[in-house]
């Protein structure tokens, strides 16, 4: 996903949908491995991980706004 971040514009104009275009393997293979390790984590809690907390975060952007 790096190579999708990288060419994908300034921070203000990264998103998932254009690095997940950009990286379509890639992409793939981290939902599967996060997929694997949500389930784990699941486990260990007594609860499900949410869909927001199994995407990839988009390097220069703040997630707390």
């Amino acid at each position: 996903m790096d190579r999708a971040w990288a060419t994908s514009g300034p921070a203000g104009g990264r998103n998932l949908e254009a690095a997940r275009a950009a990286a379509p393997e890639e992409y793939r293979a981290y939902r599967l491995r996060a997929e694997e390790a949500a389930t784990m984590v699941g486990a260990c809690i007594g609860g499900a991980v949410a869909e927001a907390g199994i995407e990839p975060g988009i390097p220069g952007q703040n997630p707390n706004g």
